[in-house]
């Protein structure tokens, strides 16, 4: 910037400055309160007050249940030594009921029986995860049940689906990739004609195709009719297929489909070229 203007530069580096004519320390009480209420909000990118954008009724439901806990040795503070279970929960679910449009059940208070009982229960499972475990005292400890396992159901591509390409790429950017490979059959010189004829047959569609330095690309797709679906709605699988002189490399984005789901689409598209793929 020196080289190209020193005028320049001097503007850059050199501005005026705004003069300060007043500190934080010299505004009223109300001034510098309301300074600080504007603390972890959006009024510095917004370059207004919050109360601008947002709701008022949620500020007030924020700021009712964000107690701060009293000193432990507060002897207004209820409860276990410490602890603050906090009060007004009727206040706080009136305003959160006016937010979710419903109502709202206040949650019951625990007492300090409920907090010895819960350290109690707790004491074994810390001593076990500690290893202090004794198995000549006669006790045993507590061993937590193993989640529960979902076999997944044997997947089956739906026959003629149809995709349209512009909601291909969109979903081909959106999701993400995971990636097979799978070496070539030796002396097997596959056309775009074949392998598409192969993957058509196994319910594959080929969206795209074409030779490349590397070797033929194809863009697929593939709709589920019986399997495993993450959630509601349909489940399709986005395939980018690569053939090279040694090596086949299948790239595979499952939409609303789990990984073992992908593994099993991408084993019945190697099934599908079983006559150039190993």
């Amino acid at each position: 910037l020196l080289s190209h203007s020193p005028e320049e530069a001097r503007r850059v580096i050199c501005p005026l400055k705004e003069t300060i004519e007043e500190f934080c320390e010299e505004l009223n009480a109300e001034m510098t309160a309301r300074i600080f209420d504007e603390f972890n909000t959006l009024s510095t990118i917004y370059q207004s007050l919050s109360s601008k954008f947002v709701v008022e009724q949620a500020a007030q439901a924020i700021m009712s249940k964000m107690i701060p806990p009293p000193a432990p040795d507060d002897p207004n503070s209820g409860g276990v030594s410490g602890y603050h279970f906090g009060t007004g929960g009727d206040d706080v679910a009136v305003e959160l009921s006016d937010m979710l449009g419903g109502h709202v059940t206040p949650a019951m208070q625990p007492t300090s029986a409920d907090f010895d009982l819960l350290m109690e229960s707790t004491a074994g499972e810390a001593s076990d995860l500690l290893g202090t475990y004794d198995p000549l005292d006669g006790a045993s400890p507590a061993v937590s049940p193993a989640p529960p396992t979902f076999a997944a159901t044997p997947l089956v591509l739906q026959p003629g689906a149809v995709l349209d390409g512009a909601t291909f790429e969109r979903r081909w950017a959106q999701l993400e990739p995971r990636q097979w490979q799978r070496p070539m059959l030796p002396g097997t010189q596959p056309t775009t004609e074949s392998v598409e004829q192969s993957l058509r047959v196994a319910g594959i569609s080929v969206i795209a195709s074409g030779s490349t330095p590397q070797g033929l690309k194809f863009f697929c797709y593939a709709k589920q009719k019986i399997g495993t679906a993450l959630g509601p709605g349909e489940v399709w699988f986005l395939c980018e297929l690569l053939l090279c002189t040694n090596m086949a490399t299948c790239t595979v984005k499952p939409d609303n489909a789990p990984a073992a789901s992908a593994a099993a689409f991408c084993e019945q598209l190697w099934l599908a070229l079983s006559a150039v793929v190993s």
